[in-house]
């Protein structure tokens, strides 16, 4: 890998770093009060891909695994049992009860 490329995946890799810590930002812009990218039972919004239940429960292991990162919200939540719910691959929308 020549050192331009290198360069160019470093300035990639830091600009998508500092783009997640925007989160927040984008989460208030929309006049949502959380939310969490990863894949996880669609609550309000999804800005993502939509994936019925019946597919994840053929598909994925149930886990509940959640982390952060500075402002990055990042979550992996399938529960056991399949539901008739959609679950979201992406980013999850919470506007608050």
């Amino acid at each position: 890998m020549s050192r331009r490329s290198k360069l160019i995946l470093v300035v990639i890799v830091v600009l998508l770093l500092v783009l997640t810590q925007l989160q927040p930002v984008f989460l208030r812009s929309i006049g949502a009060v959380d939310g969490s990218f990863g894949l996880r039972l669609v609550s309000h919004k999804c800005a993502g891909i939509r994936l019925s239940g019946e597919w994840i429960a053929v598909r994925l292991a149930p886990a509940d695994w959640q982390a952060t990162l500075g402002y990055f919200s990042i979550r992996y939540n399938i529960p056991n049992e399949a539901t008739e719910r959609e679950f979201c691959l992406g980013q999850d929308i919470w506007f608050g009860e």
